[in-house]
């Protein structure tokens, strides 16, 4: 599971021209503490820890650790290139410019099946250093995208 996380991550940034990610153990076992608790009901609740962090929940089988990135990977569509920031808010693209943040250098995953009423499955990955920091641009975090300087990451959510 480990590897077909890190390789869709790797496949998705190798696009933009992004160093790949190293897979971080200390975060997948984060992730799966976190999805541990989740899987009672699926609850798309972030961890609010230290490092960035894409939830994902979807009720059907098939989704694999690679579909699951390659889902939040389709917020492209909502993101505009040429500002660096998504065109309505990030929690329409925020998964993507997560997965593509140029300053991120780790990732940790994991996906579990849930047994509650919602049933399905939940994935999270966890990412060191965070990106999502307002006003900053993913391709070029030192890059201010507009006069604010608010450094706060913003976790999106995210669920089928």
């Amino acid at each position: 599971m480990s590897h077909e996380f890190l390789v869709a991550h790797n496949n998705i940034r190798s696009k933009y021209g992004l160093s790949p990610l190293i897979w971080d153990k200390s975060l997948a076992h984060f992730a799966r503490r976190h999805a541990s608790k989740l899987v009672a009901n699926c609850a798309m609740v972030h961890s609010v820890g230290k490092y960035g962090e894409n939830l994902f929940w979807g009720k059907l089988d098939h989704w694999t650790p690679a579909r699951i990135v390659e889902d939040w990977a389709k917020e492209s569509e909502f993101f505009n290139f040429k500002d660096g920031k998504c065109i309505k808010d990030w929690t329409e693209c925020g998964h993507f410019t997560q997965i593509v943040w140029a300053d991120t250098v780790r990732v940790g995953c994991h996906r579990l099946k849930c047994n509650g009423l919602n049933k399905g499955y939940i994935g999270i990955c966890n990412y060191d250093p965070p990106g999502n920091v307002f006003h900053q641009h993913p391709f070029f975090p030192n890059h201010q995208t507009s006069s604010n300087t608010t450094n706060k990451p913003v976790p999106p959510q995210h669920h089928t």
